[in-house]
């Protein structure tokens, strides 16, 4: 998340002129806030994964319940593969 904010800040900075809030102005803020947001519940998604707590590093572990991580993995690629292409494509 961080990286891709630099990035998309870094672009602002060289191509959006001070004061204009052209499309690629608003497009970068809306990449930024869409970044922030995702990172934002993924990384929740990932540490409340399984209940109970333990059950993330002991799969043995009878009862309690996780969800699916590969169904996680391919939404995530899917959000940030054509987000990375937005960002490539900007300038």
């Amino acid at each position: 998340m961080l990286l891709k904010t630099a990035i998309l800040l870094e672009l602002l900075r060289i191509f959006s002129p001070r004061g204009q809030r052209s499309l690629f102005f608003w497009a970068c803020h809306i990449l930024i806030w869409l970044k922030i947001v995702f990172y934002t519940i993924c990384t929740f998604l990932e540490v409340f994964a399984c209940s109970p707590r333990e059950k993330l590093w002991n799969k043995l572990l009878p009862g309690g319940h996780c969800i699916n991580g590969h169904l996680l993995t391919m939404a995530s690629g899917g959000i940030n593969v054509p987000s990375d292409l937005v960002i490539f494509l900007l300038p």
